[in-house]
């Protein structure tokens, strides 16, 4: 009986981990982090951190031979991934657009910037009003970033041609 419990606790256990979901991503842009389910995420947060959270990434993209991009495309997350191993940006993922450096899943869970909910439906615009990330300029077809200059945190958005968000960056200044 007990090899049984323990069998069913074991696979429980495997299943579980293989299933990691993300359920909140919170974002604050003036103490430049990102929380993901109540996991403080920073330009000191180490690669090695987030894949105890999240489990093996399904895959890694090299740039110059360096491991760059730990991508979970269930999860529709990605992480730009700098020197010693720290984080530079975390990426969520609504509509891939076939960059191989995001992840091609969509993330499903809720995403808050300076408690502003995002989803697919949140335009460029909606950002701009109800967050403190202000200095949000376009700079071509479908792209916008906060301006290089501000101190806060960086911020990346991809849109689609109904102005809706299709993936939002977020990147921490060293």
């Amino acid at each position: 009986m007990k090899k049984a419990i323990l069998s069913i606790l074991y696979i429980c256990t495997i299943s579980c981990a293989l299933t990691q979901e993300v359920d909140t991503i919170k974002v604050n842009s003036e103490k430049q982090v990102v929380v993901i389910d109540e996991i403080i995420l920073s330009s000191k947060t180490k690669i090695e951190e987030v894949t105890k959270l999240l489990g093996t990434p399904t895959r890694i993209e090299k740039i110059a031979d360096i491991d760059r991009y730990y991508i979970y495309d269930k999860l529709g997350l990605s992480f730009d991934v700098g020197k010693n191993s720290t984080l530079e940006a975390v990426i969520v993922n609504y509509n891939w657009d076939k960059d191989k450096k995001a992840a091609n899943g969509t993330y499903n869970g809720v995403l808050l910037i300076d408690n502003f909910l995002i989803n697919d439906k949140s335009k460029v615009d909606d950002i701009k009003i109800k967050t403190k990330l202000k200095d949000i300029i376009c700079l071509g077809p479908k792209m916008c970033m906060t301006k290089p200059s501000q101190s806060s945190l960086a911020l990346l958005l991809g849109y689609n041609d109904e102005a809706n968000i299709t993936q939002i960056g977020f990147g921490f200044s060293k």
